[in-house]
């Protein structure tokens, strides 16, 4: 049994209690590359920044398939980026509230920890921001769609630089 990864109540406290206007969360298995200073830029205009687990098609044999990224999901919680507003205070409280009793491995439920609920944060909350690039979240479920290199002296994904790869846990 997965407990939540993040606690919305742990980004409101922090929040709150350190007058923060915004706030990053990274999972302990996300491996940082370049500054997280871009992520800064796009909480200027968005109250709640997601990733998608995918941002192309999965049309092989291999898994994890889009079937199971449907179980666990379409937004890697792994990550996420939010901004001191109402709107955020709003959706935290909602968040906490759903995962107080829902935040599970309940697969044949449709319930997968903290990820399921976010699948309908973009309907529920305004001002918030899919962050397509694919030089953040990157992870053994989205390889198909990236090109990793190294330049010499950093690495690269799709011919720019590498944000943060998730490296660890083998479930999406």
């Amino acid at each position: 049994d997965w407990s939540s990864d993040v606690c919305s109540s742990d980004l409101e406290f922090l929040i709150r209690r350190y007058s923060l206007e915004k706030i990053i969360y990274l999972d302990p298995d996300i491996k940082l590359y370049e500054s997280l200073w871009p992520v800064d830029g796009y909480l200027d205009f968005a109250d709640i920044l997601i990733t998608p687990h995918l941002t192309g098609i999965l049309d092989d044999e291999k898994q994890p398939s889009e079937l199971d990224i449907l179980r666990s999901g379409s937004y890697n919680l792994g990550f996420i980026g939010i901004r001191a507003r109402e709107n955020t205070f709003g959706f935290l409280k909602w968040w906490q509230d759903r995962l107080y009793d829902h935040c599970v491995v309940d697969l044949a439920h449709g319930l997968f920890v903290d990820q399921r609920w976010v699948d309908l944060v973009p309907g529920l909350f305004s001002n918030v921001r899919i962050l397509r690039d694919p030089a953040y979240n990157v992870a053994y479920w989205n390889l198909k769609h990236r090109t990793i290199s190294h330049d010499g002296s950093r690495w690269m994904v799709n011919g720019g630089p590498l944000y943060f790869f998730q490296i660890g846990r083998a479930h999406v």
